[in-house]
C-alpha cells in the first residue's frame, strides 16, 4: 500500500512503469512456461512484455509449468541462460520469488 492505495505488485493493471532494482544475485539459469503459439513468436522476436510490463521468469522448473498451464495444457518450458544475458547487457530484477526482465533476446533461450 502507497499513499492510502494498493500497488499492483508486479504492474499487471497500472499504466505507469513500476521501476525494480537490478538484480545481479541470480541463478544461472531460469524458466519460462508458454505456449506452442507463442513460443513460434519468441523463435524471432525474443520474450517481449507484450501486455506486461516485464517478462515474468521462474527459478524452478515446476513453477514454469504451473504459469505455462495458464495458456494451454501442453506448456514448453524454456530455459533462459542468466550468465550469458548478463554479460550482455540484459538486465534482471527480482521481486518476491519471480525474477523479470525487460527483454530476452531468443540467443538466450533454449527449450528444455
Amino acid at each position: 500500500m502507497v499513499n492510502s492505495k494498493i500497488r499492483a505488485f508486479y504492474g499487471h493493471s497500472i499504466d505507469e512503469k513500476i521501476i525494480m532494482k537490478e538484480s545481479r544475485d541470480l541463478p544461472s539459469i531460469l524458466y519460462h512456461g508458454t505456449s506452442l503459439k507463442a513460443y513460434n513468436t519468441i523463435k524471432t522476436e525474443g520474450l517481449i512484455t507484450k501486455k506486461r510490463q516485464y517478462v515474468h521468469l521462474s527459478d524452478t522448473i515446476e513453477t514454469a509449468i504451473v504459469v505455462g498451464k495458464r495458456k494451454t495444457n501442453s506448456p514448453i518450458i524454456l530455459k533462459i541462460e542468466v550468465t550469458s544475458a548478463l554479460n550482455e547487457g540484459i538486465k534482471f530484477y527480482k521481486s518476491g520469488d519471480m525474477y523479470l526482465a525487460d527483454y530476452i533476446p531468443f540467443k538466450f533461450i533454449k527449450k528444455t
